[in-house]
C-alpha cells in the first residue's frame, strides 16, 4: 500500500505502477488527464458579511483524457489507482 498521497514523492517504479492502468481507450494517452470535482458550500448571510458555515470534501465528478476529452470510467479503474487519485485530489 502506498503511504504518500503526492505521486511526485514516489520513486520511478512506484509511479509507473501507479499510473500504468490509466490509459485513454480512445487515443492511448497515458500522461495527462482532467479530473472534474464537485464540492458544496453552505454560505450564510449575516447582514453585511457572508460566512462559510459548512463545506464538503470534493467528490470526483468526471475523469477525462486531456488530449481528446474522452470520458474515463473512474469506477472501473484499479482500486489502488482510484484510491491514490482520490487522495491526490483531496476527494472522497
Amino acid at each position: 500500500m502506498l503511504a504518500a498521497s503526492d505521486p511526485s514523492t514516489f520513486d520511478r517504479d512506484e509511479r509507473s505502477h501507479l499510473f500504468m492502468g490509466l490509459t485513454c481507450p480512445n487515443c492511448g494517452n497515458e500522461r495527462s488527464f482532467l479530473a472534474k470535482t464537485l464540492q458544496t458550500h453552505v454560505v450564510q448571510s449575516g447582514g453585511e458579511e457572508l460566512e462559510l458555515t459548512e463545506q464538503s470534501r470534493p467528490a470526483v465528478f468526471e475523469l477525462l483524457c486531456d488530449e481528446c476529452e474522452t470520458e474515463i470510467d473512474f469506477g472501473a479503474l484499479e482500486s489502488d489507482l482510484r484510491r491514490e487519485m482520490i487522495l491526490l485530489l483531496g476527494a472522497h
